[in-house]
């Protein structure tokens, strides 16, 4: 027999113990779900299709190749992610290793998704130790040009096409 004073009965035989206790189960699950569904680390997520348009992708210049063929035979340890920007644009990010100036850096390739079924070049940066830089447009080129023309040579034995060197570079001597 359990001992209570008179009148008082214990706080856990109340209905709104547990009904207060359920409200606080529900309020913490609902967050930490909202959290969840927030995380933008793309593997197996609402952005694989984002991911695999721009994988698939290609410049208009050299069509035979896509962007997952000439990144990930060029740049070392090639990842790609989504996440949805600041802004609200979907954004497919491509992160690699190479070598610029004979250091070693890390860059940072970010393409903006333009309806379902189209993307675009958008921001770029390169980390060396701790230097930071950002990349403008000449860099674009040199990151869209070079990695498809060391592919071509490389895996498919061949120059690329003259007049899409010849394109690259007008572009290139126009920032230089």
């Amino acid at each position: 027999m359990q001992l209570e004073k008179a009148g008082k009965t214990s706080i856990f035989k109340k209905p709104w113990f547990w009904i207060a206790i359920v409200a606080i189960v529900i309020v913490f699950v609902v967050i930490v779900s909202s959290q969840e569904s927030t995380n933008d680390d793309l593997q197996g997520s609402k952005y694989d299709a984002s991911i695999e348009l721009v994988k698939n992708g290609s410049p208009t210049l050299i069509p035979n190749i896509t962007y997952q063929q000439a990144y990930e035979n060029f740049f070392g340890n090639p990842q790609w992610r989504g996440f949805t920007a600041d802004t609200g644009e979907k954004v497919v990010e491509f992160t690699g290793e190479c070598t610029y100036y004979d250091e070693d850096a890390q860059v940072y390739i970010q393409f903006v998704i333009e309806g379902t079924d189209s993307f675009s070049l958008y921001y770029a940066h390169m980390n060396i130790g701790d230097e930071t830089i950002t990349m403008g447009e000449q860099m674009f080129v040199e990151l869209v040009y070079i990695p498809f023309e060391v592919y071509s040579e490389e895996v498919l034995g061949k120059e690329l096409n003259s007049d899409v060197q010849e394109a690259f570079e007008e572009i290139y001597e126009s920032y230089y």
